[in-house]
């Protein structure tokens, strides 16, 4: 048996052991489903580093795991040696030429981090700056390609015990490999680096290092180090409320306004230094298109005014209306949900948690979740738990409901005239009220009054209406405000 037919074997066997428990899908958090996860963990540790990726992968789909299993994949870890010294040198060699020694001052021999796909070294640039390259591991394409070429066919035949989790194994494989080539090509994370720096550049409490182009490539990565501390060892006080509140408005900025987010926003990818949170960590980030950003704004709207129903229609819309075998038993779970909660204590809602349970629910009612929809929850329930460790006073539920009435109305009217916003409102009516025509069962007429969906038009109209006057009356003040 050759080598790739033993590995392929060797996956086959690992993965099949953990698709067995249906304790993987859902249900309680019990002894079974965290003994489940840490099976799970612990057989795509053993697998190795493409594993492990997969898991991080998976670690971002709330719509398809329970959250102690979200929670177990999260603690994976690439236990991966350094690369020797010459290995490191014939990369930098060959991406930056053969006196490649000539681009630094200095560079430390020992990486201070290593990963799957690359480890990282301290450097001193020409003209003195503190910096860090990442260099690639010379046959991480390779390994990472063949892998994923076997998990594939891997996947094509566990189809079945997947799709009894309630799990699209071929679609999350294509994901993991979409990832991973993402990964590979550090120009990538460069772009993603000089992206979010523009995105943030309107929130002083955060910041982005700086990529040094001439000593990056494909393979090599060059930013300034940061030499900061933990958010634990922030100074207490008001500084770290407002630092809180900063976080807050600039992720609901980059998901609603920008449509570019860092998708994994947790105490471990963040530092402070300079009196600022600097986000050390693009290789996972998110785009989410105007129409998801449409929908994600009507799922806040809902769940703010704990409309089940309505949240429930928005999610079936937003993943493309198609026939949904039980929308109203859908609409009952949801309303379930958001009827358990104390609506008369906002701030205590936890924004994040409480997406990734409605869209969990979807998921077992096989109605279809986007990708970015499920990515913006895993990036809410992250940054929750990063501004609970520094002001758990505050919640994302309300600050978003903050943006919206402060700062969305001007984002909105500079996108261009107000009427075509009501005219999208109108529009958005429709597309909803065809699509819950579709997901239902049987004919409109034999549904009770209390069935028929609610007219959207006169709520998107209102919100239509407060962005216009919201968004004049800023630009009008804004203009009073103007020397001159």
């Amino acid at each position: 048996m050759g080598a790739r037919a033993v590995r392929a074997a060797r996956i086959v066997g690992v993965l099949s052991r953990c698709a067995r428990s249906r304790a993987l899908l859902g249900g309680p958090a019990d002894a079974r489903q965290l003994e489940a996860a840490r099976r799970l963990r612990a057989g795509l540790e053993e697998l190795g580093p493409t594993f492990c990726k997969l898991g991080q992968v998976l670690s971002t789909r709330p719509d398809l795991l329970p959250p102690a299993v979200i929670e177990e994949l999260s603690t994976l870890r690439d236990r991966v040696p350094p690369m020797p010294a010459e290995e490191v040198v014939a990369v930098l060699s060959a991406e930056l030429g053969p006196r490649w020694t000539h681009r630094f001052r200095r560079m430390d021999a020992v990486a201070f981090a290593s990963g799957t796909i690359g480890q990282v070294h301290r450097v001193v640039l020409l003209d003195g700056t503190r910096a860090v390259v990442k260099v690639q591991r010379p046959d991480a394409a390779h390994l990472i390609a063949r892998d994923v070429a076997l998990l594939r066919t891997v996947a094509r035949g566990l189809g079945r015990a997947g799709g009894r989790l309630g799990m699209d194994l071929p679609a999350v494989v294509e994901e993991l490999g979409r990832c991973l080539t993402a990964e590979l090509d550090y120009r990538a994370e460069a772009d993603n680096l000089e992206r979010m720096a523009k995105v943030v550049s309107t929130h002083p409490r955060l910041a982005v290092p700086t990529v040094h182009r001439e000593t990056s490539t494909g393979r090599v990565l060059t930013m300034d180090e940061v030499q900061g501390v933990p958010l634990a060892g922030m100074p207490h006080g008001h500084v770290r409320t407002e630092t809180a509140q900063a976080l807050m408005s600039a992720c609901l900025h980059q998901v609603l306004v920008a449509g570019f987010f860092h998708a994994d926003p947790h105490p471990g990818n963040l530092l402070w230094a300079g009196d600022r949170v600097w986000l050390i960590d693009l290789g996972m980030a998110g785009t989410i298109s105007q129409e998801d950003r449409r929908w994600l704004l009507l799922l806040l709207m809902a769940l703010w005014r704990g409309d089940g129903r309505f949240a429930a229609d928005v999610v079936v819309s937003a993943g493309g209306g198609t026939r949904i075998r039980d929308v109203e038993g859908f609409r009952r779970a949801v309303s379930a949900i958001l009827d358990g909660l104390d609506r008369s204590r906002l701030a205590g809602l936890e924004l994040g948690p409480l997406m990734q349970h409605v869209l969990q629910v979807a998921v077992r009612h096989n109605v279809p979740v986007p990708t970015p929809l499920a990515l913006v929850g895993k990036a809410f329930a992250q940054l929750q738990l990063t501004v609970a460790s520094l002001a758990p006073e505050l919640d994302l539920l309300t600050e978003s409901r903050r943006f919206l009435l402060r700062d969305a109305p001007r984002q909105l009217l500079r996108l261009g005239d107000p009427s075509r916003w009501l005219y999208e409102a109108y529009k958005l009516h429709h597309h909803i009220s065809a699509s819950r025509s579709v997901g239902e069962e049987g004919p409109t007429s034999s549904r009770s009054p209390s069935d028929r969906p609610a007219p959207l038009w006169p709520m998107a109209a209102a919100v239509t209406s407060a962005a216009i006057a919201g968004g004049v009356a800023g630009a009008v003040t804004g203009r009073h405000r103007r020397p001159g």
